[in-house]
C-alpha cells in the first residue's frame, strides 16, 4: 500500500504537496499547488497552467455549475505524479472560475483508496491499494 499525506488548509480543504503535472507530448512538467475536493469527480486545472505547459485539447464537455448552470469546458491530458507516485496519463478539465490552488483532485481520482481526515491535527492521509 502507498500513502499520500497532506494538511488541512484554512478553508478546510486537504492540501496535497509535491504534485507534479507533466505535458506527455513534450515531457515538460511543473510542481503545482493542489487539493482534494470530495465534491469533484475528476481533475480540474487553471487555464494559466494549461498555457504554461502548452497542453493540447483532447476533448470537450459540458459541466453543470450549481450557480452558473451549464458551462462548456475543455479536456486535456496530463501525466501526474503525487509525492513520487506515478499515476500515469489522465484527463484534466479546465476550472470554471478562480480558485486559490492550481489543481483540484476530485475524489473519483482516489476512489479506490481510504482517506482519513483529521480535523484536530489538521492532517489528511490517503492510503492507496492499487495504483493505475
Amino acid at each position: 500500500m502507498r500513502k499520500i499525506t497532506g494538511i488541512i488548509d484554512e478553508y478546510g480543504f486537504p492540501a496535497i504537496e509535491e504534485v507534479t503535472i507533466i505535458n506527455p507530448l513534450n515531457n515538460v512538467g511543473i510542481k503545482v499547488s493542489s487539493i482534494i475536493d470530495t465534491g469533484a469527480a475528476g481533475l480540474h486545472i487553471k487555464t494559466d497552467i494549461i498555457t504554461l505547459l502548452d497542453l493540447k485539447k483532447v476533448d470537450g464537455a459540458v459541466a453543470v455549475h450549481p450557480i452558473l448552470g451549464r458551462q462548456p469546458i475543455d479536456i486535456y491530458e496530463i501525466t501526474i505524479e503525487i509525492q513520487g507516485l506515478d499515476f500515469g496519463k489522465t484527463p484534466v478539465r479546465t476550472m470554471l472560475n478562480e480558485f486559490p490552488y492550481d489543481l483540484i483532485i476530485g475524489c473519483g481520482f482516489i476512489k479506490d483508496g481510504k482517506m482519513v481526515y483529521d480535523g484536530e491535527r489538521k492532517t489528511v492521509e490517503i492510503t492507496l491499494k492499487n495504483l493505475p
